[in-house]
This record gives structure tokens, C-alpha cells and sequence, in this order.
């Protein structure tokens, strides 16, 4: 089994509040979520406006199949016209 993680900070220029910033970020997870069966979470800067930073994991039996997953989760975020990519961290975990 293959794990495929990343931590992606974001930012959020449009956001005037909390209110706007979560409207955002919600929308970017459920997307994630349902489009790619990613587990999706925000695990950071929960209090800035314009600043997030999101948690994503996938799993394959494949570490090809991971990665590629997880390349095309990152492609598409970084495609979003609402918010920018600050940073990634990658990590590849191999279980057995």
C-alpha cells in the first residue's frame, strides 16, 4: 500500500472575511472530495483571511497510480482562478 500526502498552502486574495475565506476553502475540499476521492481537510492558518493550508492523502495499492493521483489533485487546485498556490510538501509513504 502506497500513501500519497501533501501539505498545500494557500492563498486567498478575495477574502474579506472568515465568512468569504471558509466559503472558499469548503468549496475547494468538497470538490476535491467528491472529484478525486482524496481525503481533504484544512489543518492550518484557520484563523488568517486570505491564508489556508489544506491536508491531502491519497491511497493506492500502486505507487504509480498514487502519485499520479496526487499530481492531478495539485494540478487542478493550482488551476483555481480563487485562490494561489504558496507552497506544496510531498511525502510518499510505502506500507509492506
Amino acid at each position: 500500500m502506497t500513501v500519497e500526502a501533501a501539505l498545500v498552502e494557500l492563498r486567498i486574495p478575495g477574502s474579506g472575511s472568515l465568512k468569504d475565506k471558509r466559503r472558499v476553502v469548503r468549496g475547494l475540499i468538497d470538490a476535491a472530495r467528491r472529484r478525486f476521492g482524496a481525503s481533504v481537510a484544512e489543518v492550518g492558518d484557520l484563523d488568517l483571511l486570505r491564508r489556508a493550508e489544506i491536508g491531502i492523502a491519497v491511497v493506492s495499492g500502486s505507487p504509480a497510480h498514487a502519485e499520479a493521483e496526487m499530481d492531478a489533485v495539485l494540478r487542478w487546485i493550482e488551476e483555481r482562478p480563487d485562490l494561489e498556490v504558496a507552497g506544496v510538501s510531498r511525502e510518499t509513504i510505502q506500507l509492506r
